[in-house]
């Protein structure tokens, strides 16, 4: 059973009372669940408006941000132009004796190689880089192994003014 107010206005009406009317009926429940989902047209325009405008933006705000340095010359677009007219009709590269690829797959393999590649040249740079950092100190004769605190015999290496849990002074 659905129950729904109607406000009537009439210049017949002079009681305030009267200006209310309920009217009641039966409607099935998967009618009102149908009426429940459906979403107005008019919230789908507000919502979706912005987005698809901000969506057709977006190139033509990375064109205006981008500096000139970042974007392509007039020879990489003719040599873009010449490629994609060159593949229009057959996207496969050829590997001689080897076969062909799709052009898609070739151009995966090309960077996840560059991507390796780039991972072991930073890997080596970052390695070598923490290694020029560490100390290259060893530890001087018998004093370099002293008893810490502990018990537990440890290098000592000569630390500018840090003293040590296992150092002899009595100032510690």
């Amino acid at each position: 059973m659905l129950v729904q107010a109607i406000h009537l206005e009439s210049p017949y009406i002079t009681d305030p009372a009267q200006t209310m009317m309920y009217v009641a009926g039966f409607v099935s429940r998967a009618r009102i669940q149908q009426q429940a989902m459906r979403i107005p047209l008019a919230w789908l325009v507000v919502v979706w408006l912005p987005v698809a405008v901000l969506f057709l933006a977006l190139p033509f705000i990375k064109l205006a941000t981008m500096q000139s340095k970042e974007r392509f010359s007039a020879v990489n677009l003719l040599l873009l132009a010449i490629g994609t007219i060159a593949l229009r009709n057959d996207p496969h590269v050829s590997f001689g004796l080897l076969g062909r690829m799709p052009l898609f797959d070739f151009g995966g393999l090309v960077a996840t190689g560059c991507l390796v590649f780039v991972l072991l040249i930073s890997a080596t740079q970052n390695a070598v880089a923490l290694a020029r950092l560490e100390p290259r100190e060893s530890p001087v004769a018998p004093e370099a192994l002293r008893k810490s605190g502990h018990g537990s015999t440890m290098a000592v290496y000569g630390s500018l003014g840090i003293r040590h849990s296992g150092d002899s002074d009595s100032n510690f």
